[in-house]
């Protein structure tokens, strides 16, 4: 169980389908130490299940940047990239969709509001018709 606002998890249980868990973050970038990807990084996922994981990350990469000669990739990114490829996590966003517009004209467009899924999550992902 989590005891931060910044996590949710829910699991979903439907007939004939195995429960998916799907974590909901805010990663508030003021908050290093204790911040929900810090936070994440303790958590035991299910390995035999679907796990989805998303949220506005506030973190910036070359995997998923929009523009990769303005992205900023500091110690903690580099570390919850090594942990999310340990647990099979893979990025679901097309790489460089911006999430993320300035509200003002400071800012530069970006890509902060990702998803990742496990391997469970492709097997068990059903056509619409």
């Amino acid at each position: 169980m989590v005891q931060d606002s910044d996590i949710q998890i829910i699991d979903i249980l439907y007939p004939g389908q195995p429960t998916t868990t799907i974590i909901n973050i805010y990663n508030d970038s003021s908050c290093k130490s204790k911040s929900a990807v810090s936070i994440l990084q303790t958590l035991k996922l299910p390995t035999n299940r679907p796990v989805i994981i998303t949220g506005d990350w506030n973190l910036h990469h070359a995997m998923w940047a929009n523009d990769t000669r303005n992205y900023r990739t500091n110690s903690q990114t580099k570390t919850l990239i090594n942990w999310l490829t340990n647990h099979g996590l893979q990025l679901v966003n097309i790489p460089g969709v911006t999430t993320f517009a300035a509200h003002s004209g400071r800012g530069l467009p970006s890509v902060i509001d990702l998803t990742f899924a496990n391997g469970q999550v492709a097997q068990h992902l059903m056509p619409y018709n």
